[in-house]
């Protein structure tokens, strides 16, 4: 009786924080008093942009078997019209104007916070990033934020049961929202793009269409399908607009993702002089359990699994260094601060090799792809 017990209270546990995710969502006014030099962006669970400004107070849901919020149906409840089409031109309007302004020795630097993050700790985040590449008024800044779900007051400790909602929506957030958004810009328009952690799944989905166990394409997400035959609902996306970039610069600092995400793929639909610079650690606890020999925690081992980053590599270094990598060590956690500060000349090293700093780092053995 008392082992049934305990197993109740314990499955009640795993049940609770299962749906117990906090939906990152962002304040009405977040686009007021942002820098001269910084433009937000904010992808709901399905990779619907939100409007600039929301003009409502969204509730915030605590509780709800981690449903994939959706900001258009919501407006539309409100009686607040909602206009997609008409946010991506405001702001790749605005992303233009201000690259222009900034002058032509300008650059553009995308920013995508990781897993479990609130609007306020991702926020925190690109500033403590901003600080490394020093304030500059040649660097326009793009903060993409996306609802992952974050951990609440009565979330289990460990947040890994919204963990397999929140990869489909990273997905969702790079292969329908941030796409559309580079589609926006100009012809020729050079991309550099820092992420941490899951933010890696929404940038490598903007340019290389991710792996699904089961998805419906082209499905209305306000309307119910078949979850008995699909898993994921896909909402229409458009296809990669190649000709949009001069170059990509891609870092990812400890990505958390794996076989789901097509790095050959990524190559191919990137620029010829692109690059990608990735934070490996083999000593990141949130990484490493891909090596329980499972796919049930979900595949996170190219940040930190040498044999399979080796086996990508092989595939896509065939000829240049297209793919690069600092290794770091001592450091076993995942909190991107330690990445930034405890190895600051290792993080520096990734955003000297693609061209965000000037001066090169000491022992920083990467090399420049052009200027």
């Amino acid at each position: 009786m008392k082992n049934l017990f305990l197993f109740n209270i314990v499955s009640v546990v795993f049940f609770v924080s299962g749906c117990s995710g906090l939906h990152s969502i962002p304040p009405a006014s977040y686009d007021e008093n942002t820098p001269k030099n910084t433009i937000k962006v904010f992808f709901d669970q399905w990779g619907q942009v939100y409007p600039k400004r929301i003009d409502t107070n969204i509730d915030k849901v605590s509780f709800g078997f981690n449903y994939g919020f959706n900001i258009k149906m919501y407006m539309e409840q409100k009686g607040i019209s909602y206009n997609a089409e008409k946010t991506y031109t405001e702001l790749a309007t605005e992303i233009k104007k201000k690259l222009k302004e900034s002058g032509e020795n300008s650059k553009l630097v995308f920013l995508i916070h990781g897993y479990n993050n609130s609007y306020k700790k991702a926020s925190d985040s690109f500033a403590e990033l901003k600080k490394i590449l020093k304030p500059s008024k040649d660097i326009i800044y793009v903060e993409v934020f996306w609802d992952g779900l974050y951990k609440g007051k009565y979330t289990f400790p460990y947040p890994l049961f919204y963990w397999f909602d929140s990869m489909t929506y990273s997905n969702l957030a790079g292969q329908v929202g941030l796409r559309k958004l580079l589609n926006e810009l100009d012809d020729g328009a050079d991309i550099n793009i820092i992420t941490h952690s899951r933010g890696a799944g929404v940038a490598v989905s903007a340019f290389s269409d991710p792996k699904y166990d089961s998805a419906k394409y082209n499905c209305d997400p306000a309307k119910p399908f078949d979850k008995q035959k699909y898993q994921v609902c896909v909402p229409p996306f458009e296809s990669v607009d190649k000709k949009q970039f001069a170059r990509v610069n891609l870092i990812m600092i400890a990505p958390a993702i794996g076989r789901g995400h097509q790095i050959k793929q990524l190559k191919k639909n990137m620029p010829e002089n692109s690059g990608v610079y990735i934070g490996f650690n083999d000593n990141d606890p949130a990484l490493l359990k891909s090596m329980l020999k499972s796919n049930q925690f979900g595949d996170t081992s190219f940040g930190a699994v040498n044999d399979y980053y080796h086996s990508i590599s092989n595939e896509v270094n065939i000829d240049k260094q297209w793919m690069q990598r600092v290794r770091y060590l001592g450091y076993h956690k995942h909190a991107l601060n330690g990445y930034l500060n405890s190895t600051n000349d290792d993080t520096s090293c990734l955003f000297w090799a693609a061209n965000l700093l000037d001066m090169k780092p000491r022992d920083c053995g990467l090399s420049r792809r052009g200027n």
